[in-house]
């Protein structure tokens, strides 16, 4: 029921390319176990961003229980590509649809998403279920393909990930994730605090995030100042479409590990029909470019529920150089 966020959530400032919510969570008239529990009643309605971390947290511990029980990664880089990638496109306050805070037109890769999260709900809304079915590689009816990869770049260097056969009308959704690099020095020895200081260890690595259909760039998320990238595109036309990391060079460490999850949700086959004759086959449509591209008549933005209910936001965790895609 948490479907639009709520007037007190967090939010991106306009005068801050990096500062955002990351994805938001339930955070209103949440029950809650009441401390004095022994007097009064045993929980209580509670609302506020604090009620929405937590949610996220113990999203997160519970993917790390399954992880450890099934054999598989569990690092901070896969767990928040998952997380991210499988949050679902909820209501701005005032109602309007998800939109990245900044996209435009670009004649290499078709659009680019230079500011890639929405500035109230980040990649969107938490849903612990689809994270689960993310992360164990669950397909279904529903979500044709769920698939993440871990890897690392050397400089100037590339990835590919293959999604397979797609059709118009369904979207992908995708997110990278890469560290930023901090050391710490520990002037009491009992672990990180505020007492200790810490300090950039490397140069943040500058990554991107394009999404291919039959070999041609029809997206990409290029953020001069994140360490993630994320894309939300429905499909206008049907093809075999892939993904494809890249790492510039003059930046990061001499290997950068990052990871990269992806899923493909079903589609409405009149959304597709209607994305196929408006516009050439070459052409694709992209998530919440109508209201970034000032209303751009040929871009279709991503359909949504109209249910309202209040989420919290919840934060986890100078370019451009040209080079020939291949």
């Amino acid at each position: 029921d948490y479907n639009r966020v709520t007037w007190f959530s967090n939010y991106a400032q306009p005068t801050d390319a990096r500062t955002k919510p990351d994805l938001v969570a339930p955070g209103a008239n949440i029950d809650l176990a009441a401390a004095n529990w022994e007097k009064r009643a045993n929980y209580y309605a509670g609302t506020g961003t604090s009620f929405a971390a937590p949610m996220v947290g113990g999203v997160l511990a519970q993917l790390i229980g399954y992880g450890k029980s099934k054999d598989l990664p569990t690092d901070p880089l896969l767990l928040k590509a998952v997380v991210l990638t499988s949050a679902g496109k909820a209501k701005k306050f005032e109602g309007e649809d998800w939109a990245a805070r900044r996209v435009r037109r670009d004649d290499d890769y078709g659009f680019r998403y230079s500011q890639p999260l929405d500035e109230e709900q980040g990649a969107g809304r938490l849903d612990g279920v689809a994270a689960y079915r993310l992360y164990a590689k669950q397909s279904s009816k529903s979500t044709p393909l769920n698939t993440w990869k871990r890897a690392s770049l050397k400089e100037d260097q590339s990835y590919p990930v293959k999604l397979g056969k797609f059709y118009a009308g369904q979207r992908v959704d995708a997110t990278l994730t890469w560290y930023r690099h901090v050391a710490i020095k520990d002037k009491n020895d009992n672990g990180p605090d505020g007492k200790d200081s810490y300090w950039q260890s490397a140069t943040l690595a500058d990554f991107t995030l394009t999404l291919l259909r039959d070999g041609v760039p029809v997206a990409q998320s290029d953020s001069d100042v994140d360490n993630l990238e994320h894309l939300s595109w429905i499909l206008q036309t049907d093809g075999n479409y892939s993904l494809e990391v890249y790492r510039f060079d003059d930046s990061g460490t001499e290997s950068e590990a990052f990871a990269v999850a992806a899923r493909v949700v079903k589609g409405d086959p009149v959304i597709g029909a209607a994305l196929a004759a408006a516009r050439p086959a070459s052409a694709v449509a992209a998530t919440g470019v109508t209201r970034e591209m000032g209303g751009d008549p040929t871009a279709v933005p991503e359909p949504a529920g109209a249910a309202a209910a209040a989420i919290a936001a919840v934060t986890l965790m100078g370019r451009r150089r040209r080079r020939p895609h291949g």
